[in-house]
């Protein structure tokens, strides 16, 4: 595992340019997201814990668009581009109108080598790849799982990843990068943020 991150890192640094890249992580139902941004040598790491959303002013907002649910999961088994649309729409909105418990790191990639050889394997790393559950050939059952998607932007090319409760054996990479984040926010700050990120 060490000498893969090694190797992934090495390659990545030949194509370091100017340009941010960003990695974007919600967890447990949206209920929390961390948002790490790369510009040249330097980190910032957003963490935000969801405090509530306005019902009221989410539903004025998506009548005035002729948004419903009901609408989106009309005939969901044919889910096409209109209801992706319009759920991608709704999903805006929503977002709009929730309110967060915010705060960030900001720190230098070479004073934090194990988070950084982390982040660049996973923006070098194949869409395919890092979706790959390392035991998706056995038969095993997740009970109330926690679920994670990753946005991984860089360059303009995005990646979306998915996986349900990652750990060394099934989504190792995913793992350890959820453990890096929450680590490094837990040795810098005494708050509470972040207390309930079950089991990592």
């Amino acid at each position: 595992m060490k000498t893969l991150l090694l190797i992934v890192s090495a390659l990545f640094s030949l194509h370091v340019s100017a340009q941010s890249v960003q990695m974007h992580v919600i967890g447990q139902g949206d209920n929390y997201w961390i948002t790490a941004t790369k510009r040249e040598h330097t980190f910032q790491v957003v963490y935000a814990r969801r405090d509530s959303t306005d019902g009221r002013k989410l539903n004025k907002l998506a009548q005035q668009r002729g948004i419903t649910l009901h609408m989106i999961a009309t005939n969901f088994g044919e889910f096409g581009s209109e209801q992706k649309k319009r759920l991608d729409e709704y999903s805006a909105l929503r977002e709009s109108c929730t309110y967060y418990t915010k705060d960030s790191l900001r720190f230098k990639a070479d004073d934090e080598p194990r988070f950084t050889q982390l982040f660049d394997s996973l923006l070098i790393l194949s869409e395919k790849d890092l979706n790959t559950n390392l035991r998706a050939k056995e038969r095993y059952l997740t009970l109330d799982g926690t679920y994670f998607s990753w946005i991984i932007t860089n360059h303009r090319k995005v990646k979306n990843v998915h996986a349900v409760s990652p750990q060394e054996n099934t989504y190792p990479l995913l793992y350890h990068y959820i453990k890096a984040c929450l680590n490094l926010y837990r040795t810098r700050n005494k708050g509470n943020l972040l207390q309930n990120f079950s089991g990592y």
